[in-house]
């Protein structure tokens, strides 16, 4: 079986603009190292060892080239389709180069993933420490890893089970 070894991703040129909501680009690369889908065309390239059918781990994905490590350098090879991916003939190391990403919408849940994401981000002041609200008998304290599990804490994670792994939309 072929198995992913290193994927390298270009940033797209833009995100798709949705309207009546302001999402930064660090809020796009933040919703998109959750999910195997991409929105905004780019170019990516996957290292992969093993013979048999290699699955892009990133969706949509369409291959410009292949090629095999062999006698020391790069070669040109002309993989077969699969019924779900590319067949790699050989126990080597490939390198397959493409774009990934769609220039369509993205789907309702998607968008209020990014919308949750955004008004989540968008209300935390940016600081090293944790952050303490206290009203009456109220008290909110706020850890210092609030970026890192702002997935989580906004809902937005929730939405995005369905596009974590290929084949479920």
């Amino acid at each position: 079986m072929a198995v992913t070894l290193q994927i390298e991703e270009s940033p797209p040129e833009s995100y798709p603009e949705i309207e009546g909501l302001t999402a930064s680009a660090a809020d796009w690369q933040r919703l998109e190292t959750w999910i195997a889908y991409r929105w905004g065309v780019r170019d990516v390239n996957f290292a992969v060892e093993g013979a048999g059918e290699w699955i892009a781990p990133l969706t949509p994905f369409t291959a410009t080239t292949t090629d095999v490590w062999q006698n020391d350098q790069w070669q040109a090879v002309i993989p077969r389709n699969g019924a779900r991916g590319i067949i790699l003939d050989t126990e080597e190391i490939y390198r397959i180069v493409g774009t990934v990403g769609s220039e369509e919408d993205p789907p309702a849940a998607i968008v209020e993933a990014l919308r949750r994401l955004a008004k989540y981000s968008a209300s935390i002041p940016l600081q090293g420490s944790a952050a303490r609200i206290k009203s009456g008998n109220l008290s909110l304290t706020m850890q210092p890893d609030w970026t890192a599990r702002a997935m989580q804490y906004s809902g937005a994670a929730d939405l995005l089970r369905p596009y974590r792994r290929l084949g479920l939309c």
